[in-house]
């Protein structure tokens, strides 16, 4: 992060990925997300390979949308882009993708831009997956009813009745579910800002 001079100054740095850019040729290096921006840094360029590096700086507000990809179809390591200017941006290579997406939808969500960060969920959540989520939500509506009306049928029972209940018998405790739910352009070190003051592309 220090390559980058045009950091905000209360920015801070929530997690890096090792990933490549992918330009006219993977270009591999660091994805670094902050609570602010989404920067990469590559010790490459695709000019002339060697000599610069490159540097990506994205400001949440300039993006659009989010899309996971696949890399020669077959694999899951890829994230798209869509920025609101109409450009897009493909990094790849990822060795946790999920968790470097539902991240930067986290930090979407939280500058004010959830309707980029529905639009991501939405376009990437499989059929599959939202049969699954109906289903489970079926389940636990199912679970629920049964758990009132047990509860209500308790409450009617006498009390002599409650108290053999109690003495003889020992409720197992709850089993607890976690749910997951997840521009300015200059050639030293190639260097390219998405959402900057300057909107020079």
């Amino acid at each position: 992060m220090k390559k980058f001079k045009t950091q905000d100054f209360d920015e801070t740095v929530l997690e890096n990925y090792a990933c490549a850019a992918n330009c006219k040729i993977l270009l591999q290096g660091m994805l670094y997300v902050t609570n602010q921006n989404v920067y990469f840094y590559s010790p490459f360029n695709e000019k002339t390979l060697i000599g610069h590096g490159t540097k990506i700086k994205i400001s949440y507000k300039s993006i659009s949308h989010l899309k996971k990809e696949n890399n020669l179809v077959i694999f899951p390591n890829s994230i798209r882009f869509y920025l609101d200017n109409g450009n897009e941006i493909v990094f790849t290579s990822f060795v946790s993708r999920d968790t470097c997406f539902s991240l930067i939808l986290k930090q979407l969500t939280e500058i004010g831009k959830r309707n980029s960060a529905a639009h991501s969920l939405q376009s990437n959540t499989t059929k599959a997956e939202l049969v699954a989520a109906k289903v489970s939500d079926v389940a636990r509506s199912a679970k629920s009813k049964l758990k009132n009306g047990r509860s209500s049928k308790k409450q009617r029972q006498p009390k002599d009745t409650q108290l053999i209940t109690h003495s003889t018998s020992r409720q197992a405790a709850p089993i607890n579910q976690l749910i997951h739910h997840s521009q300015s352009q200059s050639y030293d070190d190639m260097e390219y800002e998405y959402g900057a003051s300057s909107n020079t592309i």
